[in-house]
């Protein structure tokens, strides 16, 4: 009778940790305390302190206050460095009188 002998790679620390690199670079970055706020939020779901629409309404504005709030801050971060348009800029051109 054979036998199949399956030959199984050997994978040390290191490749793990590369391998590990490679898959999490392709995903998008999600700051601990984004995760922590949502997996709270996801917590009192489930514990049925907060009804699923309630929590959904939350986490929803949250995200969209927070990437708002984003964009301004990389659009001041622009004017700090001169790439954005200025305060002056962005207002509407006055006409001159005469």
């Amino acid at each position: 009778m054979h036998r199949a002998h399956p030959t199984v790679p050997y994978m040390t620390p290191g490749d793990l940790k590369a391998s590990a690199k490679a898959m999490t670079s392709h995903l998008p970055a999600f700051p601990g305390k984004d995760l922590l706020f949502y997996g709270g939020l996801g917590a009192l779901t489930v514990a049925g302190a907060l009804e699923w629409p309630v929590a959904l309404a939350i986490g929803g504005a949250t995200y969209v206050v927070r990437g708002r709030a984003g964009e301004e801050t990389e659009a001041d971060a622009g004017e700090a460095a001169g790439t954005g348009r200025t305060g002056e800029a962005r207002q509407a051109p006055q006409r001159s009188e005469g």
